[in-house]
C-alpha cells in the first residue's frame, strides 16, 4: 500500500493564521487556496519484486 505525507503542522499553522488575519480585518473573508508540498511514501507491499524462475 502507498500513502500520501501530508504536512499537517504546516496545514494547521497556516490556518489559523490565516483565520487570526481574518478577525483582526487584515485578510478578505473570501476564501483562499494554499497548495502545500506532500510526499509520496511506497510500502513494503508495494514495493517492485522480482518473480523467482
Amino acid at each position: 500500500m502507498t500513502t500520501v505525507s501530508q504536512p499537517g503542522y504546516e496545514m494547521g499553522k497556516l490556518a489559523v493564521t490565516h483565520l487570526l488575519d481574518q478577525l483582526d480585518g487584515l485578510a478578505s473573508e473570501d476564501p483562499i487556496s494554499i497548495v502545500l508540498e506532500t510526499t509520496l511514501v511506497p510500502r513494503k507491499s508495494s514495493q517492485h519484486f522480482e518473480a523467482k524462475k
